[in-house]
C-alpha cells in the first residue's frame, strides 16, 4: 500500500473506533479534521464506516435467514411427504419455493460479502478537484497510479 492508502486506512480505522464509543457525530468530524482533512471529507469517511457496518450486519441477517428458509422448506415437504406416506391419501406437497428463496437469500448475503471485503480490499478513495468519490465509483488503485506514487 502506498502513503495515500496508509492514510484513508488511518481514518477509517479512527473513524471505526470512534463510532464503536457511540460518540456523536460532530465529536468524530471534529477529530478526523484534526488529521489535517475537510469536513466534507470527514462526513464522507463516517458514511462509508456506517454503510460498510451495516453491510456486514446484513450480510449475517441476510446469510440466516436464508439457511432459515432453506431448512424450514425442506422440513415442512418432509413432513408433508412423512404424512402422505403414511395416510392413504398418498399426495404430499414440496415447498421448493422456501428452499429457493433462501438460495436466493444466500447469494445476496455473499454478494455484500464479496463487495465489502474484496471491493474494499482493492480499491482506494481519493480527491478529485476537491470532490471526494463515493465509494460506488471508487477505482482500483493500480490503474490511478502503475507506479510508486510521489
Amino acid at each position: 500500500m502506498n502513503k495515500a492508502d496508509l492514510k484513508i486506512d488511518e481514518l477509517h480505522t479512527l473513524a471505526r473506533k470512534l463510532i464503536k464509543a457511540n460518540e456523536p457525530q460532530h465529536f468524530i468530524t471534529d477529530e478526523l479534521c484534526k488529521q489535517g482533512i475537510s469536513q466534507d471529507y470527514a462526513t464522507t469517511i463516517i458514511d462509508n464506516v456506517l454503510n460498510d457496518n451495516r453491510d456486514r450486519n446484513d450480510f449475517w441477517k441476510l446469510l440466516v435467514m436464508g439457511c432459515f428458509f432453506i431448512i424450514s422448506g425442506i422440513a415442512i415437504s418432509y413432513v408433508s411427504y412423512s404424512a402422505a406416506s403414511k395416510s392413504s391419501m398418498g399426495s404430499y406437497f414440496i415447498f421448493w419455493g422456501l428452499v429457493v428463496t433462501g438460495v436466493i437469500m444466500i447469494f445476496r448475503a455473499f454478494a455484500l460479502y464479496r463487495k465489502y471485503f474484496y471491493f474494499k480490499s482493492s480499491t482506494i478513495s481519493f480527491v478529485l478537484t476537491g470532490t471526494f468519490v463515493p465509494a460506488i465509483f471508487t477505482i482500483p488503485s493500480n490503474l490511478i497510479c502503475p507506479t510508486p506514487c510521489a
